[in-house]
């Protein structure tokens, strides 16, 4: 019984190496199988969404460069210095006359 047993266990494994498709078709399933429970294709599928993650970022970093670049090139021009200067610091130049308005409601809290 135990001789028909083996006999029976060696014509299959014979018929199975004897087939290449199934030896492929074994050996791609093994093969996706360790890939699988190695964790490889989780890693590689985690590493996929953060290179899309990176790239988004890079175009953003290139998209604020140019930007800044722009501004440099802006500040290369005296008269946009000039009128930088006077918006954000509130300076004058030479021969603009300087107007100072008062708060009448603010004087008349400080009188009583």
């Amino acid at each position: 019984m135990k001789m028909r047993a083996t006999k029976q266990a060696l014509y299959y494994i014979r018929l199975f190496w004897s087939r290449p498709l199934w030896v492929f078709i074994a050996c791609l399933l093994f093969i996706s199988i360790h890939i699988g429970f190695d964790g490889t294709l989780l890693r590689i599928w985690h590493l996929y969404g953060r290179h899309k993650e990176l790239h988004k970022h890079i175009i953003d970093m290139q998209q604020k460069n140019a930007i800044v670049e722009e501004k440099l090139k802006k500040l290369s021009n005296t008269k946009f210095l000039i009128k930088e200067a006077r918006d954000r610091f509130n300076l004058v130049g030479e021969g603009d006359i300087v107007f100072i308005f008062s708060n009448p409601n603010k004087l008349e809290n400080t009188n009583k």
